[in-house]
């Protein structure tokens, strides 16, 4: 990844992890998805929000 790439997934990363509901669930799934300004991330909060698993990431 490029530090171009990776400075628009920064501010991203944080967002979910200040509020891990602010992404779209995925319909029956734990799964969560976030896209904002080009970033995409799949993850799966934990039942108490206190962690956040990333399953993946993707800049364009």
């Amino acid at each position: 990844m490029t530090d171009t790439e990776l400075a628009r997934l920064d501010p991203a990363i944080v967002r979910v992890s200040l509020d891990p509901r602010i992404g779209t669930a995925a319909e029956g799934r734990l799964e969560r998805e976030y896209r904002s300004g080009g970033v995409r991330i799949v993850y799966i909060p934990t039942v108490l929000g206190t962690l956040i698993i990333v399953a993946y990431v993707e800049v364009d």
